[in-house]
């Protein structure tokens, strides 16, 4: 294809645990993918992406350190990670000061595997500092298949959005699949950016199309989910949509170029 493509949510895991990762959710996506790092390489590849924004999370406090060690180890030419900070976890101001002097560009929160209310108000500090660093931030939103309770829907972004002071706050799966009118209003007059995380899996192009002209093509990053996603269905996604050149060049690289400061 002749657009560059930077794929803003992707997965990897140490190779030990990558095969048990995977599985735990790969039967309700009926994608395949191994998980590991060179099998990320070798997705890149075969899709042409030059960059991939990989996302980790660190499920408990005591989890944290070995999460961030992989991180570190895990970049290098056509990989961009991001670190990981449970909000509990007593040390986690520290990991995000740490994360940033490293160079490391932004953080991910999943709530429903962390098990936090993401409008938690005891997590208020930590989302300013992260703000305060300008670093970015991917959180989770909407329904997970290995978590029943807290879900992100846009009412509780609106609640803590202004502790990132304009750095960017990434909603994930494009701020929660398919929205009501009500929450879809809400997201749109949000500060925040979205990725096309698993649209492919649950939108059609037109249903795409008019979601991405309401957020705006400016405010949305291609994403996969890889290695659950399938990478050749969110491609042909955004190839697909109501899109001028200039924009599916937006979506398909130059916002996440913004975003996670991607040279």
């Amino acid at each position: 294809m002749e657009e560059q493509l930077i794929d803003a949510h992707v997965h990897c895991f140490p190779d030990h645990l990558a095969r048990r990762a995977v599985g735990s959710v790969a039967m309700a996506t009926g994608a395949g993918g191994d998980g590991t790092l060179a099998g990320e390489r070798s997705r890149q590849k075969e899709y042409g992406i030059s960059k991939s924004v990989l996302l980790h999370m660190a499920s408990r406090p005591d989890t944290m350190s070995a999460v961030n060690r992989f991180v570190l180890d895990c970049r290098g030419d056509g990989i961009c990670a991001l670190g990981s900070v449970h909000p509990f976890a007593p040390d986690a101001l520290e990991m995000v000061e740490r994360l940033h002097a490293l160079g490391v560009p932004g953080v991910k929160f999943h709530t429903g595997h962390q098990k936090f209310d993401f409008d938690d108000d005891r997590c208020r500090p930590l989302y300013r500092r992260i703000g305060a660093l300008g670093m970015a931030t991917v959180v989770h939103c909407g329904s997970s298949v290995r978590s029943l309770d807290h879900w992100v829907w846009p009412e509780a972004v609106a609640r803590v959005a202004d502790c990132f002071q304009g750095a960017p706050l990434v909603c994930a799966h494009m701020g929660g699949g398919v929205l009501d009118k009500k929450q879809m209003a809400l997201l749109c007059s949000l500060p925040v950016y979205v990725d096309t995380a698993l649209m492919a899996e649950r939108m059609s192009p037109e249903e795409f199309s008019r979601r991405v002209r309401q957020i705006g093509p400016s405010r949305v990053l291609f994403g996969t989910d890889a290695p659950w996603g399938r990478t050749g269905d969110a491609i042909r996604l955004i190839q697909g949509a109501e899109l001028t050149g200039e924009e599916r060049r937006a979506i398909f690289c130059g916002n996440a170029r913004r975003v996670f400061r991607i040279d």
